[in-house]
């Protein structure tokens, strides 16, 4: 395993603020050697995502009703996943094609306790 493998993996296992602070960081090629610079670029589109169907009960809580209720179809295998929330995509009874983004599970929680 490289130290930029090494890195990248840690701040993943850190949780998403330090996913951000990789993000971040890989756009600074000018503070950082090739290799950890390429390896946290990764982390800009390959966060793990979250449980879907945890997402699923999410939606269904904020928006008080089952997705069958809200949506005509909705995708549980997200379409992105970022360090802050996942995406995912869905369809309306009307037909429109719509993405439905979902806060990771305990962000507000984990921001209120790191910003005091």
């Amino acid at each position: 395993m490289t130290r930029g493998e090494r890195i990248r993996l840690a701040l993943e296992e850190l949780g998403p603020i330090f996913i951000k602070f990789g993000q971040t960081l890989s756009t600074r090629r000018d503070l950082l050697p090739e290799d950890i610079g390429d390896e946290l670029a990764k982390l800009q589109d390959s966060c793990p995502a979250f449980d879907s169907i945890q997402a699923k009960a999410m939606i269904e809580a904020s928006l008080d009703g089952t997705t069958e209720q809200l949506f005509s179809k909705f995708e549980l295998e997200p379409l992105a996943s970022a360090s802050i929330a996942q995406v995912h995509t869905a369809v309306t009874h009307q037909g429109d094609e719509v993405v439905v983004k979902i806060v990771r599970p305990d962000m507000r929680k984990l921001l209120s306790v790191i910003l005091h």
